[in-house]
Formats: structure tokens, C-alpha cells, sequence
């Protein structure tokens, strides 16, 4: 879906120029020997700026259109240390990793607390979810 795929681009490119302090928060808390595992990848908005960071980053992206534009912005900046895994979180079997991040990921996921156990298995230093609450 061509038009998807551009339409996409264009907004991760307003949100670029966007501050972001709770990536911010968790990138002044990853060692350059960190493996990170990150959920719900998407196009790579925290993924990229992550793998300049860490020694590693595992990318879990279950959508075959965000995965093509996770891995053109991959190859876009020329970056080496990015594993895009094409599968669900529930699906996903992926090694422990140092830190877990995922940001607004979860949403659709059936079982919240599931999500969030599977997450903390798989971190043995730290997990960072960003999710959004409904305003009341």
C-alpha cells in the first residue's frame, strides 16, 4: 500500500522534530553494551535512536508494512545492530534481553497482564512501557 507508506513517512517526520523526554528518559539509561528488546517497533522511531545507543536491538514488529518501513529506515541510516523479528509480542520467541522497551504497543494485545509478565521475563535489567490513559 503505496499511499499508506507515504502518508506514514511524512507524519514519522513531523514527529522527528518533536522532543520526545520519554525517550529521552530511557536512552540516558542504556549502556553501549546493552542488548535491547524493543515491542511493537513500528517504523523505528524509538528502535533507531535506541541502536545508536546500545550494542544491540531486537525489533519485534508483527505488520509486514511497518516492518518494510522499519527496515528502509534501518538501511536509511545505515545501521548494522537491528534484528526486525515479524511476529506478535504473544507470538514472538525471542532470548532475554538486558532492557525491554515498547511504546503504545500493548493496545491491542487480548491480555494486558500477560503482556506485561512476558515483558518482565525477558528483561534482566530493566522494561520501559509508554502507554497512553484514556483522559476521564
Amino acid at each position: 500500500n503505496t499511499s499508506l507508506v507515504s502518508r506514514y513517512k511524512a507524519d514519522m517526520e513531523k514527529k522527528k522534530q518533536r522532543r520526545d523526554d520519554l525517550l529521552n528518559f530511557v536512552l540516558e539509561r542504556i549502556d553501549g553494551n546493552d542488548t535491547v528488546l524493543d515491542i511493537g517497533a513500528g517504523s523505528g522511531r524509538w528502535t533507531i535512536p535506541i541502536a545508536s545507543t546500545a550494542g544491540s536491538v531486537t525489533a519485534v514488529e508483527p505488520s509486514a508494512d511497518m516492518r518494510k518501513i522499519l527496515c528502509d529506515n534501518i538501511d536509511e541510516v545505515g545501521m548494522d545492530n537491528i534484528d526486525a523479528v515479524p511476529f506478535t509480542w504473544e507470538d514472538a520467541s525471542v532470548e532475554r534481553h538486558d532492557i525491554v522497551v515498547s511504546a503504545h504497543a500493548m493496545y491491542s494485545s487480548p491480555d494486558f497482564e500477560s503482556f506485561v509478565r512476558k515483558v518482565e521475563r525477558c528483561a534482566r535489567k530493566a522494561c520501559y512501557l509508554a502507554l497512553r490513559l484514556p483522559t476521564m
